[in-house]
């Protein structure tokens, strides 16, 4: 078994050319009091702050306007299927009354002919 010699600051490419690695220094004592903790290096400032929360507020009020515009639509298409309904109910009784009458008629005037 052969084995591979490696340099610490070095390594190679797939195209086999020298390149330097990059290592990330970790403090020996990671609970340090003196050192910045991350939320305090990554603190953001007032303006940019302020600047997210304008731009957040004006998405949020495009889609309360959108959820308000998508209900309004919801309803009227409730009540256009309440009024179609309401419609073919109302065909359904004339078209029965309708039928019931010519029944009625025919009945009539059958009898009047066997007189």
């Amino acid at each position: 078994m052969t084995s591979h010699a490696q340099n610490d600051s070095k390594d190679k490419d797939s195209k086999g050319k020298d390149k330097e690695k990059t290592t990330l220094s970790v403090p020996a004592n990671p609970h340090n009091p003196k050192n910045p903790t991350l939320a305090e290096l990554q603190k953001p400032d007032e303006s940019e702050l302020s600047q997210a929360n304008t731009d957040l507020l004006a998405k949020n009020a495009e889609l309360q306007s959108r959820v308000d515009e998508l209900t309004t639509q919801v309803n009227v298409l409730v009540n256009e299927r309440s009024g179609q309904m309401f419609f073919y109910g109302a065909m359904s009784v004339l078209a029965g009354l309708f039928v019931g009458i010519g029944s009625v008629w025919f009945i009539v005037n059958k009898n009047k002919s066997d007189w």
